[in-house]
């Protein structure tokens, strides 16, 4: 088991190098520490909003049905089915990027896509 410092001195040298327009939220953080157990040489941490979500899409794609359906109820979405947090900021992938890790943070699957995310290898995240 981890200590806190130990914990802390992880997500500093992790996020030392995160993208700017990825949101270092709490979402995030777990997908940090998860791929740095299973996978330490990704490179998730520099990954663009459009190169995560399109992570995340290829992800939910694969995912049972009943997984799907509860990846869209976990979190508010409009009508069209994006998060409603992101609604009238056009495609901002930043947000989307963000709700959607949010969305499989809060499923409980992101141990799940932390697999998917390891499935990479040390591959860039553009």
């Amino acid at each position: 088991m981890l200590r806190i410092p130990s914990l802390m001195l992880i997500l500093v040298s992790l996020t030392a190098g995160a993208a700017p327009q990825l949101a270092m939220n709490l979402s995030f953080k777990s997908l940090l520490l998860a791929t740095q157990s299973k996978c330490p040489a990704s490179k998730v941490h520099r990954a663009t909003p459009a190169a995560l979500l399109a992570a995340e899409e290829s992800f939910r794609n694969q995912l049972p049905h009943t997984h799907q359906d509860l990846l869209r109820r976990v979190i508010p979405r409009a009508a069209d089915g994006t998060p409603q947090q992101c609604v009238g900021r056009g495609r901002a992938g930043n947000c989307r990027a963000n709700a959607e890790l949010d969305a499989i943070r809060k499923a409980g699957l992101m141990q799940e896509f932390a697999k998917a995310v390891c499935a990479r290898g040390s591959a860039p995240w553009r």
